[in-house]
């Protein structure tokens, strides 16, 4: 079972079995340290409308970290799923 969490800023809600009902805008970071991913997401980021989900798939550790934080910062909002070695960010543009 994955466990999946929804991060809102100021706020931690974990919860399980999380559908994205909506199909998001993809991007492959896996194989790539920090901060490749975090501007992988970036540039997703720019091209997105505000509401569109980008689904970004990362295997460095460190990238939920700089992920994260740059989600709270630029209020996004965030679902983070663990599946083996492959962090999967299911970021909405705010």
């Amino acid at each position: 079972m994955l466990k999946s969490c929804i991060l809102i800023p100021n706020r931690f809600i974990s919860i399980l079995n999380v559908e994205v009902k909506q199909n998001p805008i993809e991007v492959d970071a896996r194989k790539f340290n920090c901060p490749m991913p975090l501007l992988k997401l970036k540039q997703a980021l720019n091209q997105a409308k505000s509401g569109q989900i980008i689904l970004l798939k990362a295997t460095d550790p460190s990238s939920t970290r700089d992920v994260v934080a740059f989600a709270k910062i630029a209020q996004h909002e965030i679902q983070l799923e663990k599946n083996g070695k492959e962090f999967h960010f299911f970021v909405t543009k705010g």
